[in-house]
């Protein structure tokens, strides 16, 4: 298994075929998935195997944007059922690296340790101080596919969201959760009257 050249290959591609109104889903938010997985991966103590997969699947897990918004999930795997055969990765690996991308779409049920670390990591962001920024941008990216919200709508949406969200692995709930509800409580203020 060539995790550099997979991982290469498929940054590569990001960077040059992503178009540049994607504010959110972009090279930024891949690589920041990427360390969360990292992080998370060791604390949990994953087998280095495992955690080579994850690793495969945070890169690849919106790849499909470049080809469609709604829906990435199953393009970024047939990205991965494609490419990562010449990267030395089996079938068995891809299968593995498919549900684990199948996992950040909100609809599918994430029931396995490596499934949540990639949920978890790919919403890092909501318990960390530069929460505020990188949810502006997410923003700014619906508003160009339709997706329109005043900046008090937004902060009402992020309640509702913030207050449902949960952390599925203990190791993102302990590290992510205090600032979350920071986060949240800041929300809160900015909307009262």
């Amino acid at each position: 298994m060539n995790f550099y050249g997979a991982r290469d290959y498929i940054m590569q591609k990001l960077k040059s075929e992503l178009d540049p109104f994607y504010y959110y889903h972009n090279v930024v938010h891949t690589e920041d998935v990427h360390r969360a997985v990292v992080y998370l991966s060791e604390i949990e103590r994953l087998s280095k195997e495992e955690q080579i997969l994850l690793e495969t699947a945070a890169y690849y897990h919106d790849s499909g944007i470049m080809i469609k918004y709604l829906g990435h999930e199953e393009e970024s795997v047939l990205i991965a059922k494609e490419v990562l055969p010449s990267f030395g990765y089996s079938e068995p690996d891809i299968a593995f690296i498919k549900d684990l991308i199948m996992a950040t779409n909100a609809q599918c049920q994430v029931d396995t340790l490596q499934k949540k670390i990639l949920f978890d990591a790919d919403l890092d962001y909501l318990g960390r101080p530069d929460y505020f920024i990188i949810a502006q941008r997410l923003r700014l990216e619906w508003s160009i596919f339709g997706e329109q919200f005043t900046l008090k709508n937004w902060y009402i949406s992020q309640v509702k969201y913030l207050e449902n969200h949960v952390y599925l692995t203990d190791s993102a709930f302990r590290m992510r959760n205090k600032g979350k509800q920071e986060n949240l409580n800041q929300i809160k203020e900015l909307l009262l009257p």
